[in-house]
């Protein structure tokens, strides 16, 4: 049983590994929608100064 329960161990890091990595990559895409509509916006302010 040693064997099953190191494959066990490995699911939940990997589990973690992609998790984390879901995190990172969602909070990278908003961060760059952010800034994307913050340029956006300040591009359409300028247009009507």
């Amino acid at each position: 049983m040693p064997f099953f329960h190191h494959i066990i161990i490995y699911n939940e890091n990997v589990l973690l590994i992609c998790n984390l990595y879901y995190y990172i990559h969602n909070s990278y895409i908003h961060g760059l929608l952010f800034i994307h509509l913050n340029y956006n916006c300040a591009l359409s302010e300028s247009m009507f100064d």
